[in-house]
């Protein structure tokens, strides 16, 4: 339903018609003069192409973190499979390809069921995918990545071996070196040279502190950044770029040092990638090593059989749950075992919601539609006849 206040609005936007106090509450809008901008997260956003649309919409799916179904459309003529994929306004805005993902939402774009509520503007949230009983998802190979965790494990650990003994040889070689008196000349020659390196390290040091105490304003906290005279300080970090630039050479022979050192050190742990973030997707023996701790988790996870064992313990002690007769224990509860058991789910997941993404729900088959469907609901994806030619999922990291 739509206030008269949108209507005015919409009325507006089609005749282009603007005002002073319609900008000026536009102004009062903006993120930086909003509070509580993180409650704005979730929002409908416009955007100014279909290009941005589309990444936005990539971008959310990723951060949902599960596995994102890549659905292609079922042609049903041959004149809808003669036009192009880029030329989505032919097709009357339907996209050849959807992704989708669980906990997605979604908006409805098109008039597709209206006498059960669904217009457009309807907006939901995925709840499941569900496919035919004759047709299955493509399986994710974290089972069979995890079986290889092993492996490069060991292969990491007996490289990494190597690697550290040749760096310790090659360290201890170096240092031999160093008692011979040619080669202690020829370092001292080195260092007397490179006192002037020493004293640009010194006074770059002693600049930036001095720096700090001028330019720092006292009157706020050390946690706020705090600027006093900016003029001057803006033309000290103009003549400072000629300053810092010998030394940011310098810094990046020992930024490429470092990296190499700490990647030897690395190298035999395959629970430490030693791949930036970002690009640990390469490294498969990290890979492998998430791969297993998510079979691990399923299957063997130690908290959740501890878990287990005390829910045992305490139903077997608590009186208040089972009564004694002779040799047999006699259960208080005379209603359905299915709805307790329902229930005792409800419960935890509620006290504990950073479950609800590690259960494994059972797929039921589609309930019929029913009339009334409310506006902003859950909404459940039916694909219907999609084989594995046409649906496929996408790992993400």
């Amino acid at each position: 339903m739509k206030y008269s206040s949108e209507i005015c609005c919409c009325d507006f936007a089609k005749v282009t018609q603007q005002y002073v106090d319609d900008w000026k509450l536009l102004l009062t809008h903006q993120p930086s003069n909003v509070t509580n901008l993180c409650d704005f997260e979730d929002s409908t956003r416009l955007f100014c192409s279909n290009e941005q649309v589309g990444n936005y919409n990539h971008e959310q799916l990723t951060k949902l973190e599960h596995p994102i179904a890549h659905i292609n459309a079922r042609h049903s003529s041959a004149l809808a499979k003669k036009i192009s994929s880029d030329s989505s306004d032919d097709m009357f805005g339907l996209e050849p390809v959807v992704f989708l993902a669980k906990v997605a939402r979604v908006m409805l774009t098109m008039n597709l069921w209206s006498s059960v509520g669904l217009c457009n503007g309807a907006t939901g949230t995925v709840v499941d995918i569900i496919y035919q009983n004759n047709h299955q998802p493509p399986d994710l190979p974290i089972a069979g990545k995890g079986l290889r965790c092993h492996s490069y494990q060991i292969g990491y650990f007996l490289w990494g071996y190597i690697l550290l003994l040749s760096l310790l040889s090659v360290t201890f070689f170096v240092l031999y070196l160093l008692t011979l008196d040619p080669v202690q000349n020829l370092v001292m020659n080195y260092v007397k040279g490179g006192g002037v390196y020493l004293i640009v390290a010194i006074f770059s040091w002693l600049s930036l502190r001095i720096i700090t105490l001028i330019f720092r304003d006292n009157s706020y906290s050390k946690d706020v950044i705090s600027i006093n005279n900016r003029n001057v300080y803006m033309v000290l970090s103009y003549f400072w770029f000629f300053i810092g630039l010998p030394m940011g050479f310098f810094s990046a022979i020992l930024r490429i040092l470092k990296a190499m050192a700490v990647g030897a050190l690395m190298l035999p742990r395959v629970d430490h990638s030693v791949m930036p973030d970002g690009f640990q997707r390469l490294d498969r023996g990290f890979n492998a090593y998430i791969c297993y701790l998510h079979v691990e988790t399923a299957y063997r996870n130690p908290v959740l059989r501890v878990f287990c064992q005390i829910l045992v313990d305490e139903t077997q002690n608590n009186p208040r749950n089972v009564q004694t007769l002779g040799i047999n224990r006699v259960r208080k509860w005379t209603f359905s075992a299915q709805a307790r058991a329902r229930w005792f789910l409800a419960l935890t997941l509620a006290r504990n919601p950073q479950l609800a993404s590690d259960r494994k729900p059972d797929v039921q088959a589609p309930q019929p539609a029913q009339a009334g469907h409310a506006r902003h609901s859950d909404v459940v994806i039916e694909i219907d006849q999609f084989c594995a030619d046409n649906t496929a999922l996408i790992q993400d990291k």
